[in-house]
């Protein structure tokens, strides 16, 4: 069984940019992965890893875990944990779109590129999880599916609408692409999402700090957290561009379907 983790980040309405993004493999793998990314938690005495409370560590927060570590324990933790992510066999996958992009495309389009039929669920990370969904299960095999496992999350409606954009994809992708489940699970107590958090914090900042520039070279972090990368077709961010090219065929499609039905075709 082939399993992909994701998490999403840049959600909120004033981030530059929506991310999703994880890591694929099959399920022993997993299982090998799991027990070195424990490893490394027990090592540094953490009880799990959580980009948010990581990256912002320097803030102080009282709540957060790592606030009081140092900088030389904080680096040697990350690097253990991007050590494991890239002696393991799980591959990286993300999709992004630059939010203001989305916000300027119709009502219609929002509607179809999200797969959901009400408006407050317009929202591009519903788009960034089909072609995820769609480019993770495409190394599977015919006789081989992928599942999927989100983070769970209490905000109300998310899981309900990730659903319904799965299931669009899934409904719609040929049997060549065997799309399997998904399911919901608690990131505390699950190394894969965590490795999904890391992943999408990175491929986010990626995409804020390039702003654009298709030569900007990341940092050691980000390079580290793709090491394993398949191809280059399963990192994308949609911006003006690609989304005028998304445009372009949509209006093909429905000049083509009324011209098939003005001739009776």
């Amino acid at each position: 069984m082939l399993i992909t983790y994701l998490d999403d980040s840049g959600t909120h309405d004033s981030a530059h940019n929506c991310v999703i993004a994880g890591y694929f493999g099959h399920s022993q793998d997993w299982t090998k992965f799991n027990a070195d990314w424990n490893a490394v938690l027990a090592s540094e005495g953490a009880t799990e890893f959580h980009g948010r409370h990581f990256f912002h560590a320097h803030h102080g927060h009282r709540r957060n875990p790592f606030s009081a570590w140092d900088a030389a324990k904080r680096d040697r933790f990350l690097d253990q944990l991007l050590l494991t992510i890239m002696s393991n066999a799980i591959f990286p996958i993300a999709c992004g779109v630059v939010s203001q992009d989305w916000l300027n495309q119709s009502d219609e389009a929002r509607a179809g590129l999200s797969a959901n039929p009400s408006p407050e669920r317009w929202h591009s990370r519903f788009m960034v999880l089909q072609y995820v969904v769609f480019r993770a299960a495409s190394y599977g095999a015919p006789d081989l599916s992928m599942d999927f496992v989100c983070d769970s999350t209490s905000e109300p409606g998310i899981n309900t609408a990730t659903e319904t954009a799965f299931n669009n994809i899934k409904l719609g992708t040929s049997d060549l692409v065997k799309i399997g489940n998904i399911s919901f699970e608690d990131s505390g107590v699950t190394p894969g999402l965590q490795a999904a958090d890391l992943l999408a914090h990175q491929a986010h900042r990626y995409g804020r700090e390039a702003n654009g520039d298709k030569n900007y070279p990341g940092d050691s972090v980000y390079h580290r957290a793709v090491y394993n990368i398949q191809s280059r077709e399963d990192f994308l961010l949609f911006d003006a561009v690609r989304f005028g090219q998304i445009e372009a065929l949509r209006q093909q499609f429905n000049a083509a379907k009324a011209q098939n039905f003005e001739t009776g075709n």
